[in-house]
């Protein structure tokens, strides 16, 4: 973000190096790391009043206080307040979209427990069809009473969900009969008919949650629509801030910026790790390999002529060149560096690191 400026006809002592706002890629972020880091934006503004000031004087927040997000912000920032609290508002409605998406969580955990109400259905009208045969008479009539009263009930676990837990629930209220409740603890079901009742009101009780939730369609678009205004918010309020510490900086103004750098890094941080393991590399060997990678010329010395003549061979005395031989060129000599054109120098732009939109 920082921008290269120069002005002819100042004297080289008024050069200076501004602090400047990190550039970050936030579309690589994920909603939580995007919303923690836009979050930690606001929080670390400084405020008119604070409880950490004296006299009445606005205090800088650092990382380790508790964030404090009320009062307005300070007249240092030139940044308004309407601009805080929009950016606060579609923070807001980002993390209950986030907590809603989770209803997708909630469909898996329903299939599970269907699988399971399916198990236990099946052993009970297996153990329903055996009875039959037991050695015990006592058996055999109790599987005649559940053959009389839960027959109607075998095919439950063929059934679609929403309708196998109403029909389930017939099953169990009818279960609590008390010929029926003899018999089934006769064959040594009572166990199976509570483990029963408890996972069919699970299951009622979690798909009704699903229900209730936003379909995710509808919660990604949304979400993808709130992120491209916070964005536009977040790059206009790191925009104002380094244009206050450029032109009227203090403490506060300084403060802001080091402090929302710190976490610009830790954010980029998680980001390298987390593309650096779905690639199966380790982002720090990554690091070094660059490192080794980059020659180091600052220890080479200078001979002011051209470096590719430099290592050549002097002729020994007494010794004359071929004229009539050519010298074939070094092939491993590299070519000198070309020096950058001024199209190619970065004075401001976009950013290969940042998503900033371009003003055109």
């Amino acid at each position: 973000m920082c921008l290269s400026i120069s002005y002819h006809g100042l004297l080289v002592s008024m050069k200076k190096n501004y602090l400047c706002v990190e550039e970050v890629m936030l579309s690589r972020l994920q909603n939580a790391e995007f919303i923690s880091l836009l979050q930690r934006a606001i929080t670390l503004l400084p405020r008119k009043q604070s409880s950490g000031g004296e006299d009445g004087q606005p205090s800088v927040q650092g990382l380790d206080t508790q964030a404090e997000t009320e009062g307005e912000i300070s007249d240092s920032m030139y940044i308004d307040d309407e601009l805080v609290e929009r950016l606060q508002s579609i923070l807001d409605q980002l993390s209950d979209l986030t907590l809603e998406s989770r209803s997708e969580l909630q469909s898996k955990e329903l299939e599970q427990i269907d699988r399971d109400r399916d198990v236990l259905l099946g052993f009970v009208f297996k153990t329903m069809g055996q009875a039959a045969i037991l050695p015990l008479e006592t058996q055999r009539k109790a599987g005649l009473v559940l053959d009389n009263e839960l027959g109607v009930y075998a095919g439950t676990g063929e059934l679609p969900q929403t309708k196998e837990t109403a029909v389930v629930r017939g099953m169990i209220k009818d279960s609590k009969k008390t010929d029926v409740a003899e018999a089934i603890s006769t064959l040594g079901l009572t166990p199976i008919f509570a483990e029963l009742e408890r996972l069919n009101d699970l299951f009622e009780k979690t798909e009704i949650a699903r229900n209730n939730a936003v379909a995710p369609r509808r919660t990604e678009a949304k979400t993808k629509e709130l992120r491209a205004e916070a964005t536009l918010i977040y790059y206009e309020i790191v925009d104002r801030a380094f244009a206050a510490n450029l032109l009227h900086g203090n403490e506060e103004t300084k403060s802001y910026i080091t402090n929302l750098n710190e976490e610009i890094v830790k954010a980029e941080a998680k980001v390298k790790r987390r593309l650096g393991k779905k690639k199966g590399e380790d982002p720090e060997d990554e690091d070094k390999k660059d490192e080794e990678e980059t020659p180091d010329t600052t220890d080479k010395p200078s001979t002011g002529e051209n470096p590719s003549t430099d290592d050549k061979p002097s002729t020994e005395p007494g010794e004359t060149e071929d004229p009539g031989t050519t010298t074939p060129p070094d092939e491993t000599t590299e070519p000198d560096e070309e020096t950058p054109s001024e199209d190619d120098t970065t004075t401001g732009g976009e950013d290969d690191n940042s998503d900033r939109p371009v003003v055109q």
